[in-house]
């Protein structure tokens, strides 16, 4: 069991994790229309890569504050 310190320090590292994977699939997003544009095949292929590392690093990320928010919630007899 985590204290609870530990708990709200790692909600804000994956908080800060997540927004820092935003903003680099953002830029890679950008980067995947520009290269699409002169080639498409890796441009599309580019972008299907990036959907996939979007979709599980978001949705573990989510997970994982997600559990510990409720953790938080159980020792303080919130219910969610």
């Amino acid at each position: 069991m985590y204290s609870e310190a530990n708990l709200h320090r790692y909600i804000d590292e994956s908080r800060r994790s997540r927004r820092g994977l935003s903003i680099g699939l953002s830029f890679a997003t950008f980067l995947a229309l520009l290269v699409s544009l002169s080639h498409p095949g890796i441009g599309i292929r580019m972008l299907g890569l990036i959907g996939v590392i979007a979709g599980a690093g978001l949705w573990i990320l989510t997970a994982h504050i997600n559990d510990w928010e409720g953790q938080l919630a159980r020792r303080n007899g919130v219910s969610r």
